[in-house]
C-alpha cells in the first residue's frame, strides 16, 4: 500500500499544488521507470537506480517530515537500498563470499 503514491506522474493541478513543478524540477515515479524498464531504455543498471532514488528523494523533498508521503517515502527508500545492497554485496565479496577481495598490488617500479 505504501506505494500507492508513487505509481503515477505528480499531478499539481489535481493535488492543487502549484508550487510542484518548482520545487520538483525532475518529477520520477515508478510508473515511468516501469515503463523505461519494459522499452529498455536503461542502458545500465546506474540509469535505474538514479531514478528510483529520485522517486524518493523528490517525495521526501516536497513532503515534510511527518506527512503519510515523506514517511512511505524514506521507508520505501531504505528497502531499496537493503534490497541494492543485498544484490550488488555478492559482487564484491571474496572467493568464499565472506570476505573482501585484497586491492590490487601497486605496479613495480
Amino acid at each position: 500500500h505504501q506505494a500507492r503514491d508513487f505509481l503515477a506522474p505528480v499531478d499539481p493541478v489535481a493535488l492543487n499544488i502549484p508550487d510542484y513543478p518548482t520545487v520538483i524540477t525532475h518529477p520520477m515515479d515508478l510508473g515511468t521507470v516501469e515503463q523505461r524498464l519494459d522499452r529498455k531504455e536503461y542502458t545500465d543498471a546506474g540509469g535505474f537506480v538514479r531514478d528510483m532514488r529520485l522517486v524518493w528523494s523528490n517525495a521526501i523533498t516536497y513532503n515534510p517530515v511527518g506527512t503519510p508521503v515523506h514517511a512511505a517515502a524514506a521507508a520505501l527508500s531504505a528497502e531499496f537500498e537493503k534490497r541494492l545492497l543485498a544484490t550488488i554485496e555478492p559482487a564484491f565479496a571474496g572467493p568464499t563470499g565472506d570476505q573482501p577481495r585484497p586491492a590490487p598490488a601497486p605496479p613495480a617500479p
